[in-house]
């Protein structure tokens, strides 16, 4: 909504700094296995767990998006961190898709109903925590901050990331009418599929999934960080996208 209004809506700007200074001073946690990942926790109380969410994944376009607009650049560097998390998260996953839940909680881990992920854990600095949850729901948060990332940086990185589940979904979550959430992301051809595909995975996952990649001649027409004189120089907001990534033009700001 500053993004949108930053006059109308300058109350949003300054909550939002509380909340991800918050973040920065006391929730940012890496998997002992894995000390060169750091994500923010969630917390119970005041106590941060050692846990956080595929749902959690869209933090690092959040911080992305506030590093240019409120030109905090502490906070690129840690929203390319929580990207970096969740791609990761992918990456290490045998199906190419990402987990529902993360967990590096070593406690858990040591529950005999979890110990047959230890040796997983040792080489991805996260485990599945909950014997319902090893399924996917063609989920764009992910998707969503690697967007962000490629737009603010330039980097061919985050590109390719975003290909590597294209082409994972593709050859995992594609049925005979569309897309299907998988049963179980650790088995690497996904495991069967739970025939449904939500209406977000059209309008978020396929949505980024295109402007990601898309040509640099259209940049500036839909794209939410525009760099007139290049990917990652000097970025406008034209746009702004609301929670399921439908396009809101910008007040007082005409579209190149």
């Amino acid at each position: 909504m500053y993004v949108y209004d930053p006059e109308r809506y300058a109350l949003y700007a300054s909550r939002f700094t509380a909340a991800a200074d918050s973040t920065i001073e006391h929730l940012l946690s890496s998997p002992s296995s894995r000390p060169d990942l750091t994500t923010a926790s969630s917390y119970a109380g005041r106590a941060p767990q050692n846990y956080s969410e595929q749902l959690a994944c869209f933090i690092g376009s959040t911080f992305i998006l506030g590093s240019t607009v409120l030109d905090k650049p502490e906070y690129l560097t840690h929203g390319l961190e929580f990207s970096e998390f969740c791609a990761n998260g992918y990456r290490y996953a045998p199906s190419g898709i990402g987990p529902v839940v993360y967990s590096w909680n070593l406690t858990e881990l040591a529950r005999p109903e979890f110990a047959n992920q230890t040796e997983f854990y040792e080489k991805s600095g996260w485990f599945i925590n909950d014997n319902t949850a090893f399924g996917q729901g063609l989920t764009p948060e992910a998707i969503e901050s690697w967007y962000y990332a490629y737009q603010v940086t330039g980097n061919q990185y985050w590109r390719d990331v975003a290909w590597a589940y294209t082409l994972a979904q593709n050859r995992t979550e594609r049925v005979g009418s569309g897309f299907s959430s998988l049963t179980n992301i650790l088995q690497e051809d996904g495991g069967g599929w739970s025939n449904t595909m939500q209406s977000f995975f059209l309008a978020e996952v396929l949505k980024y999934q295109y402007l990601v990649q898309a040509p640099e001649g259209k940049k500036g027409e839909w794209d939410v960080e525009y760099a007139p004189d290049g990917v990652g120089n000097g970025n406008v907001n034209y746009w702004v996208y609301n929670t399921e990534a439908h396009p809101m033009r910008v007040r007082a700001k005409t579209p190149v």
